[in-house]
């Protein structure tokens, strides 16, 4: 009995450190998995995520202490069960970073959860950068903040603004979330094309979102 609580608690053990691999890094964009094993660019329009096996493997070392506790038929249904449970597991462990952000100051204690941006071309004149994001506030305050986009090397190397700054000022509510879409107008710039653009390696580069107001600036690492 004695054994069966140890393994149990070591079942447990192994399933808290997939969701702690798992769990997004305070104002990183990336899990404890993906640093650990960063994407691997394997050509310019695609990448290979490997970071998943630092997940699974502690899931399916804790799915062979569930099978020698209750001694199931299968191991694999067992690991394919914890595998489906995943995101939930990850999102529990991800509320141990909650304090984090409730003692943080002013738009610190605001985080990006998802991002993305891109440029559009208008009869060869309007160009625009576009970015879009999801944030959400986890203090009890209400916050005001404007954004900037800092572009990967690859694109500053083409004639982009390293940091494009969108006018807008938004608001958030306290413990809410909201999604915004910002444009910055590029038409000014002569030496941007079209076929410079398409030629730029930055698709899977890292880039940063930056949430500022008049006293204080966050940057949150992203990539795409």
């Amino acid at each position: 009995m004695q054994t069966d609580k140890k393994t149990y608690l070591k079942a447990i053990l192994w399933i808290i450190i997939a969701g702690i691999m798992g769990m997004r890094l305070p104002h990183m964009g990336r899990s404890l998995a993906q640093f650990i094993i960063p994407p691997i660019e394997s050509s310019k329009n695609s990448v290979i995520l490997l970071n998943g096996i630092l997940v699974m493997l502690p899931l399916y070392i804790a799915s062979l202490k569930i099978h020698k506790i209750y001694n199931l038929k299968s191991k694999i249904i067992i690991f394919i069960v914890l595998l489906m449970l995943s995101p939930t597991i990850i999102n529990i462990v991800d509320t141990i970073v909650i304090p984090y952000y409730y003692f943080s100051e002013g738009v610190k204690s605001i985080d990006v959860v998802d991002s993305s941006y891109g440029f559009s071309f208008s009869n060869g004149i309007k160009k625009t950068a576009k970015l879009k994001i999801k944030v959400i506030n986890y203090s009890g305050d209400y916050k005001e903040f404007k954004m900037a986009l800092i572009v990967p090397k690859e694109l500053s190397d083409i004639g982009i603004p390293e940091r494009l700054e969108f006018p807008e000022k938004y608001a958030i509510r306290p413990r809410g979330s909201i999604e915004i879409e910002g444009f910055y107008d590029l038409s000014d710039n002569k030496t941007l094309t079209h076929n410079k653009l398409s030629d730029a390696d930055y698709h899977f580069k890292e880039y940063e979102v930056q949430l500022y107001s008049d006293k204080e600036y966050v940057n949150i690492k992203q990539w795409r």
